[in-house]
């Protein structure tokens, strides 16, 4: 592991995050991953800090305040180092900073990778040295522990306090548990409250144990093979006795490999005194030349007395281009100006006295050149025999570095004192020892008051401690780029950005460039600024040249036309042209837009799929100080969807939007415009009114989406097979208008009309397989003999489409003197309801409900009649179906609650023993938004509690706007009133709606009740409904009971209570008061 860069053993555990991540996002990532940390990054891809589990520990311990905002108002710094150390240099530094992990930059200080402790063990090529290394010798003895009742906050405390990662749990001091650091990155969202959360809620069990007498080695590949970082170790009674975790195996690592390296000195010391033992076999002479081989310097021995070259080794024939064979036997003197030049006598007494000498000379190649050497000579002697050894070293290559350094230290000179960025050379306290001149100016020093200066003088954010801190960073680091504010000497703060590097050698010195970045800064912030605007306007931007080359434009651009950026750049605006206006046009723009500076229009420009648009256009000249045009900026935006919907609500006016039909404005001009033509041409105009039988059916039964489904397919079905029809027309609802211009022959109507019945009168199968079955029935006028404008004809038309309903559906009818009458009337009936409501003409009659069991009356349900001044006594039946076409059962229904709420007021204080009065509300009135309102406001005018309130709404009228309906009920029920369902059977009397509605009762329809006696059918759906509203907890009522047989059926089905004429008709109030006063034997 000692030459591997700890580049090439990086963990792949490294999770990196952006300073403005949020903390829970990086909790999340940190157990997905189950990662011990999370390495936070600049967009630069350099480290700015890192985030630990324990970083987790320490906020929670010291802070009640919850985990939000970003991960860098949490993370703290890292230990940095460059991936080029070797390992062992690098698990040096994990075992003296006490870290689990470092992180690992390049030369420009972008983040490689991190190493973890057990990224070590794995790398490490020296496990077998711990092989006898067993658990008892390297565990810790000190656990920190507490008991299951202590609390979450107790192990948060003592996990920040001890610096510790783990606390166990024990009973008696037998493990039951641990709690991890890891774990509270799991648990930091899920306690609300620590203090009160006991550890045995949330401590890991059983514990991962080991005894003693484990090998390291294999506690360090279980720890790998279960992904843990520790193992509680227990005696063989299970009694807790110690720890061991990661870092206790990497410190018996490390142990080991010191004991490893001792060994191998030991092994090799005895392997140096075998080789000497050897040695002395070998003849001296050979063990000279073998030696003399392996050196990189040229070596000479000469005979002391006649400089004689005895030996020389091939490092010196190669540098002077010798043989061996050629240098033997020569004189030194021949090749060497020193042994030529020196006294011999001399050298050799100083040899002999000091026993070494070094000496500049030259030696001299085969061809004839000179070569610069140093020569280190020694005296050696052998066998009674003197000899010179010299070692010569090569100086070519040092001689050219020194020239280099020097011109190097004239060129760092000018460099830096003609650098347009400030430089300092720093020393390991802050202090400045060198600056250059454009420093000094930036800063207002002069160069010898720098000199006398620290950083933190100048730094206006730094203190002392903080610069210590930074050159700490740097020496281990190598290098760094940030931001910072310097102090002028007049006062004045300057943006620097500040890049600085370590030159470890001679003791170490920081060279940092400074480079002024207030102005900068000022034009990136309005930079800054434009682009935000630029960027974020929902105007289209474009930025052209003056040679008329598109340069920029923005997103709104982009999206708006289709063209990206790379397709539109640098070509001409011409490419956004449709073709729809001339050149003239585009001429006169330009013009105008140079001389006035300003153009401002409409026009039709063209996206990149070919598809053409309306936009709005604005289009500013941009010029340079000489007053140059430098640029056109155009602002445009799309007026497609305003041209759209412009046409839109043209169309809209004069067609149906469910149907795309000609709508009730479209039909009245053509008309008008066909009765003017018929004159003139003698021709007659026909209107025929279509209107769909049993339609309210298919809303009630599967929704308005199913009966919007089907209208369209009666337009349709109309406009493909109904021949000769000039306007096809849908007024509303599920009412069509036909009109056929110029007809001159009516006969051919009646055959129109029945095809049109046959045609609607069949099974129209819907989308997710729904049945449904209309009719159709038809009313018609002619022009000029019904009328002689739109209106009329439509009015008579309308006319015969009723008396077509009235004689049983499914049939047409002309119209005729007799349904004008008729249409009079409705007109009329009308007329006088409105005065009936203002002269309070309503009368309530009251008709009793029955318990089926006790035959005792429970209640009873109010029924509306009409006094009228001219015709007397109504019944519903002769105004109320009128009434609800026309709106006015709204104001009838307020006026029945009003009155029924009086007058049960009034009967309690009588002391008579009402349970319930029950009063219909319409449809019209259950739409109303504020029916709760007014209800509510009836109820606290009268003083009749809610309690004894019921409100009776029928099937169709709940299917209306579901929600909203089931809202509003639950709204009444909350006061108290209770609720039924009248009718029942006769609309969608569907199990699942009747579940979401809060309903009370379920009454069933007379029509099942006439001839229960005798209909089997209607026997069975009457215990079927019974049976249904029992299990959804509902009362049942049944209506128009009239004999006893029926409601004896009915008391054996389990019908709960009757209403009909077998107890009584309904009855005024002073009549129906006294029903509960006269014995039931009596009424019998």
């Amino acid at each position: 592991m000692e030459s591997i860069p700890v580049s090439q053993m990086l963990s792949p555990n490294l999770i990196t995050v952006f300073a403005d991540m949020e903390i829970q996002e990086v909790l999340s990532i940190m157990q997905e991953q189950k990662t011990s940390c999370v390495v936070q990054i600049d967009d630069f891809h350099q480290p700015t800090g890192v985030f630990t589990e324990h970083s987790l520990i320490h906020f929670l311990a010291q802070s009640q305040s919850a985990l939000t905002g970003c991960i860098s108002d949490y993370s703290h710094p890292a230990t940095i180092i460059s991936g080029k150390l070797s390992c062992n240099e690098a698990f040096r530094i994990l075992s003296e900073k006490r870290e689990r992990q470092l992180i690992v930059v390049d030369e420009q200080q972008k983040l490689l990778g991190m190493v973890e402790e057990n990224d070590f063990i794995h790398h490490m090529n020296y496990i077998p040295m711990v092989m006898q290394i067993r658990i008892r010798d390297v565990m810790s003895s000190s656990v920190h522990q507490l008991a299951p009742n202590d609390s979450v906050q107790d192990a948060l405390l003592l996990m920040n306090t001890a610096i510790i990662s783990c606390v166990v749990i024990t009973e008696h001091n037998t493990p039951v548990g641990i709690i991890t650091e890891r774990d509270f990155v799991r648990l930091a969202n899920q306690i609300e409250d620590p203090a009160q959360t006991p550890l045995r809620d949330v401590m890991h069990h059983p514990v991962f144990t080991l005894t003693e007498d484990v090998f390291v080695k294999d506690a360090s590949y279980l720890m790998d093979a279960k992904g843990i970082r520790r193992f509680v170790v227990v005696d063989q009674e299970g009694q807790l006795s110690g720890i061991v975790t990661l870092r206790d195996i990497t410190k018996a690592l490390q142990k080991g490999y010191v004991n490893h390296l001792e060994e191998e000195l030991t092994i090799k010391e005895r392997k140096i005194l075998q080789i000497e033992s050897q040695l002395k076999q070998v003849n001296e002479k050979t063990l000279l030349s073998s030696l003399m081989n392996q050196v990189n310097d040229g070596v000479f021995i000469v005979q002391a007395d006649t400089l004689e070259i005895m030996e020389v080794n091939q490092t010196a024939c190669h540098s002077l281009g010798y043989q061996v064979d050629d240098l033997i036997g020569l004189s030194l003197k021949e090749i060497s100006s020193a042994a030529a030049e020196l006294n011999q006598q001399e050298v050799l007494a100083t040899l002999k006295q000091e026993g070494h000498m070094m000496i500049r000379s030259s030696y001299r190649h085969r061809d004839g050149s000179e070569l610069p050497v140093e020569s280190s000579v020694t005296h050696l002697e052998l066998a009674d025999h003197h000899y010179i050894i010299s070692v010569v070293r090569d100086l070519r290559e040092r001689l050219k570095a020194e020239a280099a350094l020097l011109e190097s230290e004239e060129t760092y000179r000018s460099v830096i004192n003609t650098s347009l960025d400030g430089f300092w050379m720093i020393d390991h306290q802050g202090n400045i020892e060198d600056v250059n001149p454009t420093y000094c100016q930036m800063s207002g020093y002069s160069r010898e008051e720098l000199l006398e200066m620290s950083i933190p003088e100048l730094n206006l954010h730094e203190t002392r401690e903080d610069t210590l801190q930074r050159i700490q960073y740097l020496r281990t680091a190598g290098s760094a780029q940030f931001l910072s504010q310097h102090r002028r000497k007049d006062g004045s703060v300057m943006d620097v950005e500040v890049k600085v590097s370590y030159w470890p050698k001679h003791g170490g010195r920081f060279f940092a460039y400074l480079r002024d970045i207030t102005e900068y800064n000022k034009d990136q912030l309005r930079l800054k600024q434009a682009a935000a605007v630029f960027e974020n306007t929902r105007e289209a931007v474009m930025v052209v040249s003056a040679n008329r080359r598109i340069q920029m434009v923005n997103k709104a651009f982009v999206q708006m036309t289709g063209f990206s950026e790379e397709r539109i750049i640098g070509r001409s605006p011409a490419l956004l042209q449709s073709g729809e206006h001339p050149k003239s046009f585009y001429k006169a723009m330009w013009h105008t837009i140079r001389t006035q500076g300003h153009w401002q229009g409409e026009l039709i420009s063209r996206r990149a799929d070919g598809s053409t648009y309306p936009e709005l256009l604005n289009i500013s000249v941009v010029r340079n100080p000489k007053g140059e045009i430098s640029h056109y900026v155009g602002v445009f935006a799309d007026l497609s969807q305003q041209k759209e919907s412009e046409n839109r609500l043209a169309y809209l006016d004069y067609h149906d939007p469910l149907t795309g039909l000609a709508n009730r404005k479209t039909l009245i001009m053509r008309m008008d415009h066909a009765i003017r033509q018929a004159q003139r041409d003698h021709t007659q105009v026909a209107l025929m009114l279509l209107d769909l039988d049993r339609f309210q059916n298919v809303n009630d039964s599967y929704g308005h989406d199913a009966g919007d489904e089907l209208l369209k397919r009666v337009a349709q079905e109309l406009d493909q097979s109904v021949p000769n029809i000039d306007t096809l027309c849908r007024l509303g609802g599920d009412e069509f208008a036909l009109l056929f211009d110029h007809l001159e022959d009516i006969d051919q109507l009646p055959l129109i009309a029945t095809r049109v019945i046959s045609l609607l009168n069949r099974p129209w199968k819907l989308s997710q397989g729904k049945k449904v079955t209309v009719g159709a029935s038809l009313g018609i006028s002619l022009s000029p003999q019904n009328g002689m404008d739109a209106h009329t004809l439509l009015q008579h038309a309308d006319a015969a489409l009723y008396q077509a309903k009235m004689e049983g559906r499914s049939r047409f009818c002309f119209f005729s003197d007799e349904l004008t009458r008729n249409a009079r009337h409705r007109l009329e009936l009308e007329t006088r309801m409105h005065q009936a409501l203002e002269n309070n003409e309503l009368e309530v009659y009251f008709q009793p409900q029955v318990n089926i069991l006790s035959n005792e009356i429970i209640g009873a349900e109010a029924l509306v009649r009409w006094q009228d001044p001219e015709h007397g006594l109504q019944s519903p039946a002769y105004f109320i179906d009128h009434c609800e076409k026309n709106g006015q059962i709204s104001e009838i229904g307020r006026q029945v609650l009003l009155k029924t709420c009086q007058q049960g007021r009034q009967w309690l204080d009588e002391g008579l023993p009402i349970n319930t009065l029950a009063v219909n509300l319409s449809a019209n009135q259950l739409a109303n938004p504020n029916l709760y309102q007014q209800v509510s406001e009836i109820l606290q005018q009268t003083g009749f509690p809610a309690r004894h309130l019921e409100l009776e709404l029928t099937e169709s009228a709940l299917m209306t706007d579901t929600e909203s309906t089931i809202e509003l009920l639950e709204q009444l029920r909350g006061m108290g009133i209770q609720l039924a369902i009248d009718d029942f059977g006769t609309g969608y009397s569907s199990f699942t709606y009747l579940k979401r509605f809060p309903i009370d009762i379920l009454k069933i329809d007379k029509s099942f009740i006439d001839e229960i006696e005798y209909k089997e059918e209607d026997k069975e759906i009457v215990a079927a409904m019974i049976a249904m509203g029992h299990a959804l907890g509902l009362k049942v009522l049944a209506e128009g009971v009239e004999n006893q047989q029926q409601l004896t059926i009915l008391k054996t089905l389990g019908c709960d209570i009757f209403q009909g004429y077998l107890r009584s008709r309904p009855l005024p109030a002073g009549r129906f008061k006294h029903l509960w006063q006269v014995p039931e034997e009596m009424m019998k």
